[in-house]
């Protein structure tokens, strides 16, 4: 779908590309094949680091700048430099592309609110802040005022990516008539769904793919998995956990102490096809969400849809906006936050149910499609911005075609 009025539009963002947000590239990618010009603002370059690379993609964007110095060979510079030089550069940075686009697409709150702040004497009515989690949490407790109060007041557009967010926006004071929903989604065409085998003479097979932080829940995941390997009645299972992070070695020590040594597996970082390989010979995902002690909270998580898309039963928890892609014994299995042995119940559920888990899947699937496909969330994301291009002030009813 190439659109009948290109726009110019920039992206706010932070490290590019940064793998862990893939929504954001995806968001990026869909408005060049949408004919739109695309430029980039980020904070700096992922290339710096060992092994970072552009997507091939990035050639077709308008422009590509960085802020930080580092990214133009400069790093020593960037590092001595006053806060209040870096400051100066960042704001200048975000003036000239206001100047240069239609609209700014700001994925986090924080960089919406940087925007308007930078270019205070433009008409900031084409700033669209996308809201996910961090920005919703843990933000708002370290913040000493409100953070996003000249945001809400000049702002164009608030699109939080789930029902929970837009209930929260609201209370924090962000006016109604300028939210919408935006949810984030998943390429169906990159997922193909496959149902489930019963699991007959072999252990059962759980899967978690995260980041070792403490909003995961995984240290849950493992004490549900020692309460089940406790008990005589439970059949063989194995826990594989794709990833890393700051939590590496407490969730190591967790396994060696709770002796579930010959059933968990950490297998560190993986290439995405790898991923993929470990997810396709998995029984079931695990991810049980908590809200960290320093307020850190999930969006919806994007591996949940992928996880669903592709046939694979999803264990999680009632935890912020997870319940609106979840629902308990409908299309997946929820338990409680920081229920170690409700979720050992409902793990024994995913191992004993198997025709119960493949009626479940099939919904899974057909939800991710009416509701999380990545595609029609990139339709309606183009939608958004050119009505705010042309000057509509309410854009509410778009949501509604999802």
């Amino acid at each position: 779908m190439v659109s009948q009025r290109p726009l110019k539009i920039g992206f706010r963002v932070g490290i590019f590309p940064k793998r862990s947000e893939t929504f954001i590239l995806n968001q990026i990618k869909g408005m060049v094949e949408r004919g739109h010009e695309v430029s980039i603002l980020a904070d700096e370059s992922i290339t710096q680091q060992a092994g970072g690379s552009l997507p091939g993609w990035h050639k077709n964007l308008k422009s590509l700048k960085f802020i930080e110095p580092g990214t133009t060979g400069c790093g020593r510079l960037s590092r001595v430099m006053p806060l209040r030089v870096k400051r100066a550069l960042r704001q200048r940075a975000e003036r000239a592309m206001c100047a240069e686009v239609d609209v700014v697409v700001c994925n986090f709150g924080w960089f919406g609110e940087s925007v308007v702040r930078s270019a205070h004497h433009r008409n900031q009515t084409k700033v669209v802040t996308i809201f996910h989690g961090a920005d919703m949490s843990r933000s708002l407790l370290v913040a000493k005022e409100d953070p996003y109060k000249e945001l809400f007041q000049r702002g164009g557009l608030f699109l939080p990516i789930s029902a929970y967010w837009r209930a929260e926006l609201i209370s924090l004071g962000a006016p109604p008539e300028r939210i919408a929903l935006q949810r984030m989604g998943v390429d169906l065409n990159q997922f193909s769904f496959r149902t489930r085998m019963e699991v007959i003479g072999r252990p059962f097979r759980f899967i978690t793919v995260c980041r070792f932080v403490e909003k995961k829940g995984i240290r849950f995941a493992l004490e549900a998995m020692s309460d089940l390997a406790a008990r005589s009645d439970v059949p063989a299972f194995t826990f594989e956990i794709i990833g890393d992070g700051p939590l590496d070695s407490a969730l190591k020590e967790q396994v060696q102490i709770s002796g579930l040594g010959d059933r968990v597996v950490f297998r560190g970082e993986m290439p995405h096809e790898d991923v993929s390989r470990a997810m396709a010979d998995a029984d079931a995902f695990v991810l049980p969400s908590i809200v960290a002690q320093d307020g850190d909270m999930e969006g919806i998580p994007v591996v949940l849809m992928e996880a669903m898309a592709s046939g694979l039963p999803v264990v999680s928890t009632r935890h912020s906006g997870i319940p609106e892609l979840i629902q308990d014994r409908v299309n997946g299995l929820l338990a409680n936050q920081e229920d170690s042995a409700g979720l050992a119940e409902i793990l024994l559920v995913a191992m004993r149910d198997p025709a119960g888990q493949a009626e479940r899947t099939v919904l899974a699937r057909r939800t991710v499609e009416s509701r999380f496909d990545l595609e029609k969330l990139n339709d309606q994301l183009e939608r958004y911005l050119l009505a705010l291009s042309a000057g509509e002030s309410d854009v509410r009813s778009i949501a509604d075609e999802l």
